[in-house]
């Protein structure tokens, strides 16, 4: 295989000039020139795209030049029908391995580019059909791309200040492969804007060179696939995860960061002084620092290759019968392992060796974490169940920051340390809330037995009042008789009239203060209670306040950190104002 690590972050040139383009500077570069000036800039693919021509001579040399260093993909450069401000470019890109000539010769005769040679004109004085186009080179087995952003020549020509030409976008970006910027920043209008209207387009930057004694890239375009036109087809499944204008991926610039923690590639091969006669291993497996799984038939070496690896790597495995293929009941079984050895070479050079027939090293430090195929299935039985947990508390633990982990030694006592503050909080919390709760209780209870049997016995005594008012009036109301002529009598029964009359407003006042009291008894009720709650709710916020300081006291000592936190942080409370307030004859004084 070819690229025997996969796909991996290259740098790609997917808009490039030769001198076979009308507007090339300097018609002298010869095709060593471009591929000299492709491989010192680390370029593994390149497409030549020149305008409205595939220059079938030039492309087969440079292919044939950079075989093994870069990848020339056949392309050309459209000028479009679909006009803004000015023309939009779009390019089509084939595969290195396919019929250019055919390609060409489809290209030619049926787009307007056959005007070049039938009406005599030049290739900047032909447009082609922009969808047309299109549909033949995905018909060919292309791709296409469109200038875009704030490039010359781009799809954003086409202003939004009509319907039709919004909707000309829209059909232009559903039928279009990859959109080719002109600045990195450009990507952020579309991610932020354009993609949430229409499916996402991979984008990508590119040289557009037309002078190769001065090439020079805008940002570096990076593309994870296979350095080839199926890599990039691949790709294009992955738009978001496959493509990146910038100076380095994150994936590189970690793994340049930790190449102790990467294996480069695996060596296993017979020892020299073996005397087996079956060739078990020789090999070398180049490894990509993206990996995340071995796939293949039953028997096809799964088992062997990460059992090796483990072993190799020292990773501490709880038995080595736990091996699928290193133990003694397959590999180790009649001392055939200790014919063979294994290397890792990890990205810093550094190797980690060992003979097949080993045992882990328990007292050596751990370089690889594996977890065997049988151990996987043994625990995760229903009645290994705490054995599983415990393996998954390990995994966790392995992967919090050594500051963070306390001094602890596994994820439990972590665990316990980081939450036995917080469950003696809430312990307080609790035991607070039980005491107010029984003051509460308390209160209510003194309310209910003391206060409530004075205002009963006050409103008793009102009612008492009344209903002696009332039997007085029904008594002399019976005994008063009608006016007679005789002036005595008259002036007895008028005297009689001005005492019922005053009686009965005396009680018609008393009613009405027997109401104004009910109002004022309750009003003074919801005070009182007010004033009380109000009272507790603060001694409770006081008492939480401390809890707080004595927590900020308590941490500060256990840092060492020498300072009393009641010199910068204090509170004040006049308690006797709220009881003196709460008062029944206060509160009867001040309401009158």
């Amino acid at each position: 295989m070819k690229y025997q690590r996969g796909s991996e972050w290259r740098k790609w040139d997917l808009h490039f000039h030769t001198p076979s383009s009308y507007d090339y500077k300097d018609k002298s570069i010869s095709n060593q020139d471009i591929i000299d000036k492709l491989c010192d800039n680390n370029i593994t693919v390149v497409a030549i795209t020149d305008h409205h021509i595939i220059d079938v001579d030039r492309i087969k040399e440079l292919q044939k030049l950079g075989e093994d260093k870069v990848t020339v993909l056949p392309g050309i450069e459209f000028l479009s029908d679909a006009r803004g401000s000015e023309p939009i470019h779009f390019i089509g890109i084939f595969d290195e391995n396919s019929n250019i000539e055919h390609i060409w010769g489809q290209l030619k005769n049926k787009t307007n580019i056959e005007k070049i040679e039938a009406e005599d004109k030049r290739e900047n004085e032909v447009y082609c059909d922009l969808k047309d186009t299109i549909s033949l080179i995905h018909e060919l087995g292309g791709i296409a791309t469109i200038h875009a952003g704030k490039k010359t020549n781009s799809i954003e020509c086409i202003t939004n200040s009509l319907p039709h030409a919004v909707a000309q976008k829209t059909d232009i970006a559903n039928i279009i492969d990859i959109f080719e910027l002109g600045k990195e920043t450009d990507q952020n209008d579309y991610i932020n804007i354009v993609f949430k209207h229409i499916p996402y387009v991979p984008m990508i930057i590119c040289s557009d060179n037309h002078d190769m004694k001065n090439y020079k890239l805008k940002q570096n375009c990076w593309i994870k696939s296979n350095p080839t036109f199926n890599g990039l087809l691949q790709a294009l499944n992955e738009p978001q995860d496959r493509f990146f204008i910038g100076e380095t991926p994150q994936k590189n610039i970690t793994v340049a960061l930790n190449k102790h923690k990467y294996i480069d590639r695996i060596l296993i091969k017979k020892v020299s002084t073996s005397t087996e006669n079956n060739i078990w291993f020789d090999c070398k497996i180049p490894l990509n620092p993206n990996l995340v799984a071995i796939i293949g038939n039953k028997g096809n070496g799964k088992s062997a290759l990460s059992d090796i690896v483990a072993l190799t790597g020292n990773a501490k495995i709880i038995s080595q019968d736990d091996f699928s293929f290193l133990n003694t009941k397959r590999f180790k079984k009649n001392g055939l392992a200790k014919n063979f050895e294994a290397s890792l070479v990890w990205n810093d050079n550094q190797k980690s060796e060992c003979n097949l027939n080993d045992d882990i090293q328990l007292d050596e430090n751990e370089k690889v974490k594996y977890l065997p195929q049988k151990y996987i299935e043994k625990i995760c039985t229903e009645e290994n169940y705490e054995i599983f947990q415990e393996e998954i508390n390990k995994v966790v633990f392995s992967h919090i920051n050594e500051v963070e982990k306390l001094n602890k030694d596994n994820l439990k006592d972590l665990i316990k340390e980081k939450t036995d503050s917080l469950r003696n909080r809430r312990n307080e919390y609790i035991k607070n809330l039980q005491d107010n709760f029984e003051k509460s209780i308390e209160l209510e209870n003194k309310y209910n037995n003391q206060e409530m049997k004075k205002i009963h016995a006050r409103l008793s005594q009102i009612i008492s009042s009344i209903s002696e008012h009332q039997k007085y009036k029904k008594e002399n109301l019976k005994e008063v008789k009608a006016p007679a002529d005789d002036t005595t009598i008259a002036n007895e029964q008028k005297e009689k009239f001005k005492e019922i009359n005053k009686l009965s407003e005396n009680i018609k006042n008393n009613q009405q203060k027997l109401t104004d009291l009910k109002t004022s008894l309750q009003k003074l009720i919801f005070i009182k209670n007010f004033l009380e709650k109000t009272l507790e709710h603060i001694k409770l916020q006081i008492t939480k306040f401390e809890l707080f300081k004595t927590n900020i006291q308590n941490e500060a000592e256990n840092l060492e950190i020498e300072f009393d936190v009641n010199k910068f942080i204090n509170i004040s409370f006049e308690e006797k104002y709220l009881i003196d307030k709460s008062n029944y004859s206060a509160l009867k004084d001040s309401k009158g």
